[in-house]
Parts: C-alpha cells; structure tokens; sequence
C-alpha cells in the first residue's frame, strides 16, 4: 500500500497526499509533458513530422510509408516518455521510503516539523 501511496503524491509537495479528483487537479509539468508526448505520438503529427524531416533531408516520403512508421515512431517515443517518467517514480519513491524510515527512526512529529521548516526557508 505504501509504495501505491507515491504515485498519489503531488509533485508540487511530495510530503502530503493528492486527495483530489482527476477533474479538479492543478496539472503539473510533468504530467503536461507526458499527455502532450503521448498526443504528439498519435497520427497525423508524426506523419507531418516524419514528412518534414524528410523534406529537409531532400527525400520523397509517400503518406502510406509515413503511415507505416507512425507505430515505429510511436513506439520510440512511448519508451522515451516511459523511461522519463519511470525515472521520476523512481526518485519520487525513493524519497518517500527515505522520509518514512526517517519518521520511524526520529519520530513523525520531528520529521514534519523539519520538513515544514525547509519548505518555509525555500520559499523564502
């Protein structure tokens, strides 16, 4: 249970839990990043992309062999963003196990107390 508790973090405040609803949620950069590489992945932007690039190189690219790389193209990138992301989870999580061994160490009420301590001297 506790290693699903990371992906409800925020990333804006990875100490607290994200009690709101997908609708109501501020979205962050990496989440904007994320669904606009999974959008440009999708279809007619790779076919414009791969068609340009081509453009560039002087080559003649046929819409139906665009098509034909848009799942080669896709795929690619959803391992980029895969990776990018899974890279993230990784450290979000290894921050979380850190803070709670630290509360079980020396005490909740000390770890937040400090926590809050370094949030108000960084925001200033």
């Amino acid at each position: 249970a506790a290693c699903l508790e990371v992906f409800a973090f925020d990333a804006a405040e990875p100490a607290r839990l994200n009690g709101q609803s997908i609708a109501d949620r501020e979205w962050g950069e990496p989440e904007v990043r994320y669904w606009t590489a999974r959008f440009l992945l999708q279809g007619q932007p790779i076919v414009l992309l791969i068609s340009e690039i081509a453009a560039s190189y002087g080559l003649r690219v046929s819409q139906k062999l665009a098509l034909q790389a848009v799942p080669l193209v896709g795929a690619a990138g959803g391992a980029l963003v895969n990776s990018v992301f899974l890279d993230h989870y990784e450290k979000l999580a290894r921050a979380h196990f850190t803070v709670r061994r630290l509360e079980r160490v020396h005490g909740s009420s000390l770890i937040r107390s400090a926590w809050k301590k370094l949030s108000a001297s960084a925001a200033s």
